[in-house]
């Protein structure tokens, strides 16, 4: 899998995609099945968002774990093995 930093409209879209057939400014290819991959990939796309972005644009570490928590692409287990490793409450 891919996580995939572009551009919107006035503003920037993570997503997550089997391949980089619609390439955007950064990409992270990563073992979806892998808790150490996963974790990676969140930790790096957030430093690549810190280093580009300035306010009102910012990314930020939850709204990068939210898209692996709601995309179709992450199987319920890992989704599970995310909000342990980084804390997140079911609300």
């Amino acid at each position: 899998m891919f996580l995939i930093l572009k551009h919107g409209i006035s503003k920037y879209i993570i997503e997550i995609k089997e391949d980089i057939r619609a390439r955007g400014i950064w990409y992270y290819n990563f073992d979806e099945k892998n808790i150490e991959d996963v974790t990676k990939a969140i930790n790096s796309c957030k430093n690549t968002c810190s280093e580009l972005m300035y306010k009102p644009y910012n990314i930020f570490q939850k709204d990068i774990i939210n898209v692996f928590l709601f995309s179709e692409n992450i199987d319920e287990k890992m989704k599970n093995k995310i909000k342990l490793y980084f804390n997140v409450g079911d609300d």
